[in-house]
């Protein structure tokens, strides 16, 4: 009877552990297939990044390359352009060397009085002033030509923009450097009082230099006393003799015997 007991709860614990195991077992490929599933997710959302960024690179490609086209065209119709320009002013200049065999001009001689051209002078010059207008149009409207920029892009626009601000810059260089020569040639010329290779500029002495800058004396100046009597140093020691007059004869005799006279003030 004792066994039969110990035999029934041994097989009602082995299929509750059975139980316990096949739950955990359930659990267990739960969650294998959720994370199975999870990666399977990540995987294709990472496919689809990637797709997204390889079109979003080719759109980038594309775009630059039509940039760096854009730009070489425009540089070739640039050199183009500038190199008509240079063929054309080159045309000209032999035209007018051809054309002009004698001056166009004449030089009037003016009287003291004549201060600027007259209209006798415009007679002789052959043109009036009408004609010096018209001429002054017509050179103004074949070096200022028309802007155009029908059509254009925000990236043609900016390109026009920093091309007329560089060659503003250029004309006020230009500018500037004109009007400070025409006032070098307003100046009066420099005198060189000496050449800046030369090593002693300055012929004077010392003692002229020093009387060049030398000020007034404000201090007094007082008359100096003479000394009323005379130290002797002797082989007995010093000695203090009297009036100078009187002891000169002394001195000269010390002086004989090899004792050397000190004179001081008293």
């Amino acid at each position: 009877e004792e066994k039969k007991k110990r035999m029934a709860k041994m097989q009602e614990e082995m299929k509750e552990y059975e139980e316990m195991r096949k739950e955990e077992r359930e659990k267990l490929e739960a969650e294998i297939s959720d994370l199975r599933a999870k990666r399977e997710q990540r995987k294709q959302e990472r496919a689809e990044e990637e797709k997204r960024l390889a079109e979003l690179r080719a759109i980038e490609e594309q775009k630059r390359r039509a940039e760096e086209e854009e730009r070489q065209r425009r540089k070739r119709e640039e050199e183009a352009r500038r190199q008509e320009e240079r063929e054309k002013k080159k045309r000209e200049a032999e035209e007018r060397s051809k054309s002009q065999s004698q001056r166009n001009f004449t030089i009037s001689k003016k009287s003291g009085s004549e201060t600027g051209p007259t209209d006798q002078d415009e007679a002789k010059q052959g043109k009036s002033k009408e004609q010096l207008e018209a001429e002054k149009k017509a050179a103004l409207e074949q070096r200022v030509q028309p802007l155009n920029i029908d059509g254009f892009g925000e990236s043609q626009l900016q390109e026009k923009a920093k091309e007329l601000f560089n060659k503003i810059y250029s004309l006020e260089g230009d500018k500037y450097d004109l009007e400070q020569r025409f006032k070098a040639l307003n100046m009066e010329p420099k005198i060189i009082m000496y050449s800046q290779y030369e090593r002693v500029k300055d012929r004077r002495d010392f003692g002229e230099r020093q009387e060049l800058f030398k000020g007034p004396i404000y201090g007094v100046e007082y008359e100096r006393i003479p000394p009323s009597s005379k130290v002797i140093i002797t082989e007995q020691g010093p000695r203090v003799v009297g009036e100078i007059g009187e002891n000169d004869n002394d001195q000269g005799h010390n002086q004989q015997e090899g004792d050397e006279p000190v004179a001081t003030e008293e």
